[in-house]
């Protein structure tokens, strides 16, 4: 017999070799596979009970003791700044990231004093006014602070706090309709934008018109 016909019939018995090989381990792979399924399912079978109805309430009690034990710790956040503060600085103590990114938001929050008036189309001042507003921190990072500022008899108003971004959500006095109010917003820097919270000064109060309905 040829020497490369010799050849060429190993290769193709090693090859019929090798794919019986496979083949065997993975049917006794998936059998395996199968008999450990059904293993673990009549585990699972056996480990089923009926769950006294004195489980279940103690389990829901305990998820609503913890809730109410968050809603507090957050009111306490919110209502008491000193204590906010030292939770932040012991959260951040072991983490650099998180101290990292807390600095850089540190820095870019400023004091923020911005005065407006709001008058109508003769140019008379409107007293009464409410105006809503939010002042958020930088890179929008936390909840925003939302308040609230009305105009005296000279239809001028003063929002004071600590942030990056203000913004007037709208302004609100019965007979007059004001402009969009999506167009009030301000920020510490230019970024592109005509106005920033620190060009409106006690001289240069942010005008705003109001329009009678």
């Amino acid at each position: 017999m040829n020497k490369s016909k010799l050849v060429g019939g190993a290769v193709v018995l090693t090859a019929i070799l090798v794919f019986l090989v496979v083949y065997q381990t993975q049917k006794n792979n998936q059998k395996h596979r199968s008999e450990a399924d059904t293993a673990s399912v009549s585990e699972n079978v056996r480990a089923l009970r009926v769950i006294p109805q004195s489980e279940v309430d103690a389990v829901n009690e305990a998820q609503r003791a913890e809730l109410e034990r968050q809603k507090a710790f957050a009111r306490k956040i919110e209502t008491d700044k000193d204590f906010a503060e030292s939770e932040l600085q012991r959260l951040i103590a072991d983490n650099p990231r998180a101290k990292r990114t807390y600095q850089i938001v540190k820095a870019a929050t400023l004091p923020i004093s911005f005065y407006g008036k709001i008058i109508d189309s003769e140019n008379k001042p409107i007293s009464n006014v409410q105006i809503k507003y939010s002042i958020g921190s930088a890179y929008g990072m936390g909840q925003p602070v939302h308040g609230m500022a009305k105009t005296d008899d000279k239809g001028l108003y003063v929002i004071r706090g600590e942030g990056a971004i203000l913004s007037l959500h709208s302004f609100v006095e019965s007979g007059y309709q004001f402009p969009d109010s999506r167009q009030h917003f301000f920020s510490a820097t230019e970024s592109g934008r005509p106005n920033t919270w620190r060009d409106h000064t006690a001289t240069n109060p942010y005008i705003t018109v109001g329009i009678p309905r």
